[in-house]
């Protein structure tokens, strides 16, 4: 797996940010998981893109942390929507179409979409809200990625500072 220099180095600074800031016993971050997806299916504001990303997985307690690195200059939801603020919040759901009605209820409209692998439950959409505040992120979970989500935390909960980083194909699920 190749990251790029900085993608590498932020994913590192991640990881050692937690190794330095401990609770107690527990540290708030945990080893870093990396993939580098290309997505099967991915459309921003209504027109196909071909995307390829690197993505970081560290786990805080209960939350979940992803770092995603755009290769190239596709336009997506990745670029020209930073606010100095937080990119968006990901909400996981095994109903996919009635969170996604009702955020869309709500005013926030389509950004990009698309599906990580092609599979049909592997959906995902950033939704933009018309207003400040960063985009909702909704994903489509069932239990083969819940089954990975909970190895990223189970890894973190007990991560001795070796191997900061390691490739998230490597999770036993």
């Amino acid at each position: 797996m190749t990251l790029s220099p900085r993608a590498h180095r932020a994913a590192i600074e991640l990881t050692e940010l937690g190794t330095r800031n401990r609770v107690g016993e527990k540290q708030l971050f945990g080893q870093d998981f990396l993939r580098e997806p290309a997505l099967a299916e991915c459309c921003y504001e209504g027109e196909p893109i071909s995307q390829v990303i690197s993505v970081a997985f560290a786990q805080a307690g209960p939350v979940q942390v992803e770092l995603i690195e755009q290769h190239g200059d596709t336009r997506s939801a990745y670029l020209g929507r930073a606010s100095g603020h937080a990119h968006h919040v990901a909400v996981w759901t095994s109903d996919y179409d009635r969170d996604v009605d009702a955020y869309r209820a709500r005013g926030l409209v389509d950004m990009q979409w698309g599906t990580a692998s092609g599979k049909p439950d592997e959906r995902f959409v950033y939704l933009a809200p018309s207003g400040p505040g960063p985009m909702i992120e909704v994903v489509e979970v069932f239990e083969p990625k819940a089954r990975t989500y909970r190895a990223i935390a189970a890894a973190a909960r007990t991560y001795d500072g070796s191997e900061p980083v390691r490739d998230a194909s490597l999770i036993p699920t």
